[in-house]
């Protein structure tokens, strides 16, 4: 699997290989990006956090922040502009969404509602 984002929030771009059925974790200094990967990945799979605080201070206005999964033979992108506000699955383009992720990009994720855990957040064996 492959993350891939431009212009969200410290990274003007970057992109991860992530080994699929392993544990993973990203280590590195403090500001460098570890918590802006995480996301990411969730600003696609999960539509959270919505409005614009994925946007960096340092990134000029109207700019277009994107983010792009490559998966089990899959390609889901979402991309939010000045005018642009779009998900994309294998090249179809779904535009009307509102706060929630399209439902043909939610059935190919097949998500759990414990998939995804943040820095403050109660661990998922504690939590659940």
């Amino acid at each position: 699997m492959k993350l891939s984002v431009s212009n969200f929030q410290i990274h003007k771009t970057n992109s991860v290989e992530i080994p699929e059925g392993e544990t993973t974790y990203l280590e590195g200094d403090s500001d460098t990006g570890k918590s802006a990967m995480l996301r990411a990945i969730r600003w696609l799979c999960e539509n959270k956090p919505d409005g614009g605080s994925f946007v960096t201070f340092k990134t000029p206005r109207g700019t277009t922040s994107a983010v792009r999964l490559e998966f089990d033979g899959h390609v889901a992108e979402r991309e939010r502009g000045k005018s642009k506000n779009v998900y994309r699955l294998d090249g179809e383009t779904f535009e009307a969404f509102g706060r929630s992720v399209p439902e043909p990009i939610l059935n190919v994720l097949n998500l759990s509602p414990y998939a995804f855990q943040c820095q403050g957040e109660v661990p998922f064996l504690i939590g659940a």
